[in-house]
């Protein structure tokens, strides 16, 4: 089963919001590269980010891809 959730044409919810607002403006962002310490510490973001979605929807974190937001990635994904 794929299922995809886009924000596209909706509002972000305050609290997503809030929980992003450091990653807009005082934390370095570069998940992929997990040889550097800024890397590590975005990575460990992410996979936090995924365990609460997951926990959240109910599924393993495993069964989420999070993309770019670029339709074209998860349309080629899909």
């Amino acid at each position: 089963m794929c299922t995809s959730i886009t924000n596209a044409s909706t509002p972000v919810h305050p609290e997503v919001v809030a929980e992003m607002l450091p990653y807009f403006s005082d934390v370095l962002w570069q998940p992929r590269r997990a040889c550097t310490a800024v890397g590590r510490d975005a990575r460990a973001a992410v996979d936090a980010a995924r365990d609460r979605v997951a926990a959240f929807l109910r599924v393993r974190p495993d069964e989420l891809v999070f993309t770019s937001g670029g339709k074209a990635e998860s349309d080629n994904f899909a």
